[in-house]
């Protein structure tokens, strides 16, 4: 069985659903997926409908309540809730039988088939993840050593009965408890100082972060990657499913979504004064649209 894990709030219970139906519509053996929510009290609704789209492919799909108390003190941001933390308590909540656990970020799509993650050679590793795009040099905040790798937590290879033997989750929940002021980027900080050198890197075509998109001097890495890319993660604070969003790749999202339980849904920000704009953008001639795009970029790095 392979097991998957999503974590997400009444708020992105959608954006769940779209990352749940592209592993599905991809995978190669749908049929022996088993699903876990985290449910950060997800509604009625919309639990009904994350329930469709698993029955749809006639596989499992359970619902964990979470404990939201147990982070309510825990550093957020405005794009960023406690949600973001509930990943942290997966491997102690869910079947001690699970042996190998994807987790993934629900800002995700699959463009390709995730299960050759389950022959991936861990070689003893607690997880396993993508080096973070960014330019990391946090290193004596987050108390590991100069150089060491740092990985982005959208995409986790998790093996659980030694993130239980190594009390990640207790680990993690004490550094950010005592040290809230390092944690700039929540839980993937905190895994970061807990799990340093104990994590094997997956090739980045399993977490392609938006910062490819944003920087040119990943333009190359980008090229590279696209062709062969599996898990399309929209990692910046501006989000796909945002109408302003100006991910090139923002489309796979929306495909995604008009072949889900949510299709019809519009975004809250699409006035129409925006979309004016982006008409009047669409029609500029190539060269100023190539300037007012870099300003764009530009803005979305802030």
């Amino acid at each position: 069985m392979k097991d998957v894990m999503l974590v997400a709030d009444d708020r992105y219970a959608q954006h769940l659903g779209v990352t749940l139906l592209s592993v599905l519509e991809k995978a190669r053996e749908p049929s022996t997926f088993h699903f876990h929510i985290l449910d950060g009290c997800i509604s009625e609704e919309n639990r009904g409908k994350l329930r469709s789209v698993a029955d749809s492919f006639g596989v499992a799909l359970d619902f964990v309540s979470v404990p939201v108390e147990a982070f309510s003190s825990f550093p957020v941001a405005d794009h960023v809730s406690h949600a973001a933390y509930y990943r942290l308590i997966g491997p102690e909540v869910l079947p001690a039988t699970i042996q190998r656990l994807l987790y993934l970020d629900c800002d995700i799509v699959a463009l390709g088939a995730v299960d050759d993650l389950w022959d991936f050679e861990m070689d003893g590793a607690t997880m396993a993840a993508v080096r973070d795009f960014s330019n990391f040099d946090r290193f004596e905040s987050l108390q590991i050593p100069r150089g060491a790798p740092y990985f982005n937590s959208g995409v986790l290879l998790i093996d659980c009965p030694l993130w239980r033997t190594e009390n990640v989750t207790k680990r993690c929940m004490e550094y950010i408890a005592e040290n809230p002021d390092k944690v700039v980027f929540w839980d993937q900080d905190a895994l970061n100082h807990v799990v340093c050198g104990r994590w094997k890197q997956l090739d980045p075509v399993w977490n392609l972060q938006a910062l490819a998109y944003l920087l040119p001097e990943l333009d190359s890495l980008r090229r590279e990657l696209e062709p062969q890319c599996r898990l399309m993660h929209y990692s910046s604070p501006s989000k796909p499913w945002e109408f302003v969003n100006e991910h090139p790749r923002k489309r796979e999202y929306s495909r995604v979504l008009a072949r889900s339980p949510w299709k019809g849904w519009t975004p809250s920000d699409a006035t129409p004064i925006r979309r004016i704009k982006r008409f009047l953008f669409s029609i500029l001639p190539s060269p100023l649209r190539a300037k007012a795009s870099a300003w764009i970029k530009a803005r979305q790095l802030r």
